[in-house]
């Protein structure tokens, strides 16, 4: 399985057969404060639906999957026997379509909701997947766009987190805004990350690089922020105020040194880099891949599928997964009993299935 290097970061941006579940092969420790190490086996699931899978997450018990060139942009599926039920969200500009939408909390896991984005209006929709159908619970309008680079979700306490550059600075930095359109800011905080960014003379942006950027994943009133490049991941709580504490670090040291080697970094021909993300109220998952590059090419090759779990309740890592090399992007049930995961480099045939032991 090869593909450009290029390919696979633009893919990973994230009838049923019978099913057989095997648990892990081999599991080690090296000592009381390294993580559990466990080699899982999977069996795989024939998948008929869906071409060009998009996204993917698990809300209600179900998981759902996004394309973008189907007639529906949804396709939900039975879990844990991923049984097909049901396709939403026929795709157009007419009466009750739609044109192009994002799951903005697919990251979080099972939370019994679904929260979509639209730009035209600037809504955050949120929905109850159904047995048969979607149903809308809650629309809030958001800030447009503008002409500047922004990367808003929803936040604990009603409020809403928003990434973006800090006033044409090659910074990056995490806003905490009260909800609606005048996006006032509660709290804020400057990013370690590194960013390239070219504006026109009108202030519109037009180019933007950025190394090292980090993932925004939230359950309950926690929020944690998962870094692309290094194996770095920040706990917070969100208190009611709106206000960002940090309650727990790990992994690599985000310093000057580091940031000055991101570029580099980049171009490594192995290199690791987070693929997917699954939550729970107990667990944070994180597939962060290796994969290497062949230089005259351009081609990479997926050298380790490996998932970093973490506790939320104190940041720690308590487990690594080693997982078939085509089990990059996942999905994790609410109960932390199964894993599901893809390869974005083939098409959806198959979903391979895990059953943990955490």
């Amino acid at each position: 399985m090869k593909k450009t290097a290029k390919h696979l970061l633009e893919c990973l941006g994230v009838g049923i057969g019978a099913l057989w579940l095997a648990g892990c092969a081999g599991q080690t420790r090296s000592g009381d404060d390294q993580p559990t190490v466990q080699t899982l086996t999977a069996d795989s699931i024939a998948i008929h639906q869906v071409i060009n899978p998009h996204q993917w997450a698990v809300s209600a018990g179900k998981a759902v999957v996004q394309t973008l060139r189907m007639d529906s942009l949804f396709y939900v599926y039975s879990l844990p026997d991923f049984r097909f039920l049901y396709a939403w969200g026929r795709r157009g500009n007419g009466p009750g379509e739609m044109l192009s939408t994002q799951m903005l909390n697919a990251f979080d896991g099972d939370t019994d909701s679904l929260v979509l984005r639209f730009t035209a209006p600037a809504t955050f929709r949120t929905y109850r997947v159904g047995q048969e159908a979607f149903t809308s619970t809650d629309t809030l309008a958001i800030r447009s766009d503008g002409r500047g680079f922004s990367l808003r979700r929803p936040f604990p306490h009603g409020f809403v987190g928003d990434i973006r550059i800090k006033n044409k600075e090659e910074k990056e930095v995490l806003y905490v805004c009260r909800p609606g359109t005048e996006a006032q800011t509660v709290d804020s905080l400057e990013l370690p990350t590194k960013v390239k960014a070219k504006y026109s003379d009108r202030g519109t942006l037009i180019e933007l690089v950025r190394w090292n950027c980090p993932y925004l994943v939230v359950r309950g009133d926690r929020v944690a922020m998962v870094y692309q490049m290094v194996p770095h991941v920040d706990f917070y709580r969100l208190t009611p105020e709106g206000k960002l504490i940090l309650e727990a670090s790990t992994g690599v040291p985000l310093d000057q040194d580091l940031a000055s080697r991101l570029e580099t970094m980049a171009e490594a021909p192995r290199r690791e880099f987070v693929a997917g993300f699954s939550a729970t109220d107990r667990y944070l998952y994180v597939s962060r891949p290796t994969v290497e590059v062949d230089p005259e090419t351009g081609q990479a090759s997926i050298l380790e599928a490996k998932v970093q779990v973490y506790r939320w309740e104190d940041g720690k890592l308590q487990s690594e997964l080693l997982l078939g090399l085509s089990s990059i992007d996942i999905l994790v049930t609410r109960d932390d009993r199964y894993l599901f995961a893809r390869n974005p480099l083939e098409d959806f045939d198959w979903v391979y299935v895990y059953r943990l032991d955490l």
